[in-house]
């Protein structure tokens, strides 16, 4: 069994290196029956739970490596890219231009007994033999002989490979993956099955020559909440923008393969930003973002009462957290959190400002204790109602973009459309995650790091779908 860490730990650094070198090649934008089909498809088990595929050839690669990067920076991802190489078990013989032929996939596998496997599949070039791949000396390996990997003294992600008669290397961490990966040999039934779902990616994404796919049990591992919702799975893209990897995923379901700028318009780097019909679906996202249990019971009060767009945004400590008046005479009183705060009123004619305080002594141990609640400052005018605990982020929400937003009329079928942006993970849901950062960089050089820089989102869900269509946009640093 495989550590999940470093199963994802190679997955990101096979896409960052991948990605860096050929980020901006263009595919071939084909019509569903001119897409060929792929010959390294038919070796691909139909049960992964993920599957990075890559199909660009050295030429495309090395082009690219001269036009974008440094002496200096070709340097750096050229050892990560040899580290990568070790831990999958190979000591390659030779430049690897001179073996690989372009065509890439790295799956894994979710088994009934709850392991973990890896999967690799590459093409090499004609005449090549698994001497040059597993430099091991004294050993003569035939086309289509399976060949156990031990090397006790190092890391390897692979224990097992076979070479076949079209120059397909596959290898796995498990035996019986290479034995169902060949399956589909001799058998048409099962290669059809396996072409026609490959073939179905690449319709989607326009035959683009680079992608991640990833099932529901990959995220419900993950566990990137509120996105691990059940029976979705994504089809990932990748580019880089402003010296920054980009991640920009979308559920199968979901008509829209591309996640555009985020309309709330705010130019301040808050650390969250929400937009949300219904803010209980990231109910265990905010409670961990705010800590303060007297917040928490707030934003529930007003969950429970506002049943339309609710804005939220928290920077450090603060927060603010705004919504469209309820046509049912809404007033600040119907918050039974606010009951204990006195009140203090400026009113005027098209706006009031409220100041929500509270202050208690309190003998504690033979002692009078003086203890304050921090205010709670409200905005109220004939169309919006916003609250925060502090009285500059409130003012500064104040932004007509913003109020547009939340005014604008929402289609009657339409149960979900949420935006949400984050720029701070420092959040204990997203421990686990971010641990494979930490990993992932020790494979990097020295002034070569990678680290999670922000994640958009946009969730939309309309009469009768049954689940809703999610896009992901992830920006990664490197540095």
């Amino acid at each position: 069994m495989i550590n999940f860490k470093k199963i994802l730990t190679t997955v990101l650094l096979c896409i960052f290196i991948f990605t860096f070198y050929i980020s901006e090649a263009k595919s071939n934008n084909l019509n569903n029956s001119e897409i060929k089909t792929n010959k390294i498809s038919k070796f691909i088990p139909d049960n992964n739970e993920l599957l990075f595929y890559s199909n660009y050839k050295n030429n495309q690669i090395n082009k690219f490596i001269k036009q974008k990067f440094s002496n200096n920076e070709i340097k750096k991802i050229n050892m990560m890219k040899n580290g990568l190489i070790s831990f999958f078990g190979f000591d390659i013989k030779g430049n690897l231009n001179d073996l690989f032929d372009g065509e890439f996939v790295l799956s894994t596998f979710k088994k009934t007994n709850k392991k973990r496997e890896v999967l690799i599949i590459f093409k090499t070039k004609n005449e090549i033999d698994l001497n040059k791949i597993l430099n091991i000396e004294d050993n003569n390996y035939n086309v289509n002989q399976l060949i156990e990997i031990s090397r006790p003294k190092t890391l390897n992600l692979i224990t097992h490979i076979i070479q076949t008669n079209d120059n397909f290397i596959i290898c796995a961490s498990n035996k019986d993956l290479i034995d169902e990966s060949l399956r589909a040999i001799n058998n048409n039934k099962v290669t059809k099955i396996r072409e026609e779902k490959f073939k179905y990616y690449q319709t989607i994404l326009n035959n683009k020559k680079l992608f991640l796919f990833t099932n529901k049990q990959f995220y419900d591992l993950v566990n990137i909440r509120p996105f691990n919702f059940k029976n979705i799975n994504y089809l990932t893209q990748f580019y880089l923008e402003n010296n920054k990897l980009v991640l920009n995923s979308f559920s199968l379901n979901n008509n829209d393969k591309f996640l555009n700028k985020n309309n709330l318009n705010i130019q301040e780097k808050d650390d969250i930003i929400l937009f949300a019909n219904d803010i209980n679906i990231y109910k265990d996202f905010l409670n961990s973002s705010v800590k303060n249990q007297f917040y928490k019971e707030l934003f529930k009060d007003i969950s429970q009462i506002i049943k339309e767009k609710i804005f939220i945004k928290i920077k450090t400590n603060n927060w603010v957290i705004g919504f469209k008046r309820p046509i049912n005479n809404f007033s600040i009183d119907q918050l039974t959190s606010l009951n204990d705060f006195h009140q203090d009123k400026f009113k005027n004619n098209n706006y009031t400002y409220t100041i929500f305080s509270k202050n208690n002594l309190k003998f504690l141990d033979q002692k009078i204790i003086y203890k304050s609640e921090r205010p709670i400052f409200v905005y109220e005018s004939n169309n919006f109602t916003f609250l925060s605990n502090d009285l500059s982020e409130l003012l500064n929400t104040l932004d007509p973009l913003i109020l547009d937003n939340i005014l604008q009329a929402e289609t009657s079928n339409l149960i979900l459309d949420d935006k949400l942006i984050i720029r701070d993970f420092n959040n204990r849901i997203y421990d686990d995650f971010l641990n494979i950062f930490d990993s992932l960089n020790y494979f990097t050089a020295d002034g070569l790091s990678l680290s999670l820089d922000t994640l958009e989102s946009k969730t939309t869900q309309k009469i009768p779908e049954t689940i809703p269509s999610i896009q992901l946009k992830t920006y990664i640093n490197f540095s």
